[in-house]
């Protein structure tokens, strides 16, 4: 393919979009994934710096699923873009481990002066963050060259939340006095008082010097040392984390599919531990639902729930959801391609994802080693959303409770429940989407206000007063504030904690306090009715 041949991603508009996405579906529908990237193989982005238009190359190997990581590289001078990527291996290496790859491109072969090109890898890594065209994983891996990799190294230590690990290779940091300032920036943003300095992020960095920057032996090292991380938390430095990157080769996991009651194809991950395995015996199941915008790969590697299923011995599912257009108060205004996501906000369609999870619940009794009486429902952000959406449905009889985090109970969802009272959970941060305070007016208020009218802890009159005529009991641990409502005989039917300085992201301390202090209480009698147990 020669460099003229690459096609241009073409312009997103909103009367353009539907069109658009209906024919990248059927070009890249996959049997590996349910939610493809909507482009495959090389495309051109046009890429705004500096006031004029530049482009930047992207590789996406067939198949690849949303959510796959991304290393962003600058193509060293001299080479022709693609003609560099074969030789130098890394189209071997995506196509080997699925991931994709953002290559910054010299103009007429040469890089200019550091002035120029350093917005330009600027707005590379934001186009990339954007996610117009495609969503990638929740942070990049970064691959710099020669001169303008020690630009990139820069722009690494700028952005060092959105970086899981870089690799520089003939590009010393010595050639660039400007890195020691950069150690000394506080991260700012408005309205949030933060401490940390760039310089308290860390970052994986792999420096290597070889005779040629087109070595397939360097990339293979380059590419090794890149994958061994992960990282989650864009937003602020308040719960960013630095993780292992999972393989999901692994005989504890298996990526499952179905054909649903309305034809849908249906995908799931499903873990169990090989403690579990050699048991024989039925263990309790963590349903888990991703947020919109990612993927059961991102919630899996990043929630860390796999780590207290080996602990604790319980099978853990994490449904998929499906490509679904974005809701305009997500995108900032931007026509946005496609991405995963669960239909909660959409009276229409939602009814699809309860029977979806249904289903689910039947196949998993019927082939998975799961113990119908200690089933638990959790879920993040729009997961959260679907948590507490099945919570108010006839078939939450199924959970012994349920818990999520950063989300509410959407304004308009259908409520079909019983008088059952109903174990709920909830978690927002300090910085979070939604106001974190349960005694504000506001979505997180009147979510919890259900709730406690629902259990009976007060009155529907004082629920929508933030805990008039409500028994509360609060602790502190660190930055996690826990607020308790217990009914009349004791037992604790809602909880709700915030903690300080979080963004809108789940986190792995989070998760053990679900299990920890809630799920492993929770239980379904031999009548099927709930019993907490202290």
């Amino acid at each position: 393919m020669s460099y003229s041949d690459i096609p241009i991603l073409p312009e997103l508009t909103f009367d353009n979009l539907g069109e658009i996405m209906y024919r990248q579906k059927g070009e890249t529908s996959s049997e590996r994934t349910v939610i493809p990237m909507l482009w495959h193989g090389f495309a051109r982005m046009q890429i705004s710096a500096g006031g004029r238009k530049r482009s930047a190359c992207i590789y996406v190997p067939q198949g690849t699923p949303q959510g796959s990581m991304f290393v962003l590289l600058n193509i060293p001078s001299g080479y022709e873009t693609e003609t560099f990527l074969r030789k130098s291996g890394w189209l071997h290496q995506a196509d080997l481990h699925h991931i994709c790859l953002f290559a910054a491109e010299p103009e007429q072969g040469s890089w200019g002066a550091d002035a120029e090109e350093l917005p330009y890898l600027q707005a590379c890594l934001e186009a990339e963050h954007t996610g117009v065209y495609f969503r990638g994983g929740l942070c990049v891996y970064a691959a710099g060259y020669g001169r303008t990799g020690t630009l990139l190294h820069r722009v690494v230590l700028l952005n060092p939340l959105r970086i899981a690990a870089a690799a520089f290779v003939n590009a010393s940091p010595a050639e660039d006095p400007e890195l020691e300032n950069c150690r000394q920036m506080t991260f700012s943003r408005p309205g949030r008082l933060y401490t940390q300095k760039i310089a308290d992020i860390p970052v994986p960095v792999l420096h290597m010097e070889a005779s040629s920057d087109a070595d397939e032996e360097i990339t293979k090292k380059v590419s090794s040392f890149l994958m061994q991380y992960a990282r989650y938390g864009a937003d602020g430095p308040g719960a960013n984390l630095l993780c292992p990157h999972v393989s999901f080769d692994q005989p504890s996991i298996r990526f499952r599919y179905f054909t649903d009651r309305n034809g849908i194809r249906r995908e799931f991950l499903e873990y169990i531990p090989e403690a579990v395995q050699k048991s024989g015996k039925k263990a309790p199941l963590v349903l888990a639902f991703h947020g919109i915008s990612e993927s059961v790969r991102n919630y899996f590697e990043l929630s860390q729930w796999q780590s207290i299923a080996d602990r604790e011995g319980f099978v853990l599912v994490m449904p998929e959801a499906q490509l679904i257009r974005i809701p305009l108060w997500l995108t900032g205004g931007i026509a946005k391609a496609d991405r995963a996501g669960w239909f909660v906000t959409e009276p229409e369609r939602r009814h699809t994802d309860l029977e979806y999870v249904e289903e689910l619940l039947d196949l998993l009794e019927t082939d998975s080693p799961v113990d119908p009486r200690r089933f638990y429902c959790t879920g993040h952000s729009m997961g959260c959303m679907m948590t507490n959406y099945i919570a108010t449905e006839r078939f939450s009889s199924r959970f012994a409770a349920f818990g999520a985090t950063s989300g509410i109970l959407w304004e308009g969802s259908p409520v079909h429940l019983s008088s059952t009272e109903i174990p709920m959970f909830m978690t927002m941060g300090e910085y979070d989407l939604w106001d974190y305070d349960p005694d504000r007016p506001g979505p997180l208020s009147e979510s919890l206000a259900f709730w406690k009218t629902h259990n009976h802890l007060c009155d529907k009159t004082d629920a929508d007063h933030p805990d008039t005529g409500c028994a509360r009991e609060e602790t502190e641990d660190g930055r996690y504030h826990h607020i308790i409502w217990n009914n009349k005989a004791g037992v604790p039917l809602l909880r709700y904690t915030w903690v300080q300085g979080k963004e809108h992201m789940n986190t792995p301390a989070e998760n053990s306090l679900l299990w920890y202090t809630w799920f492993s209480h929770w239980e379904l009698d031999e009548n099927g009715k709930r019993r907490y147990i202290p």
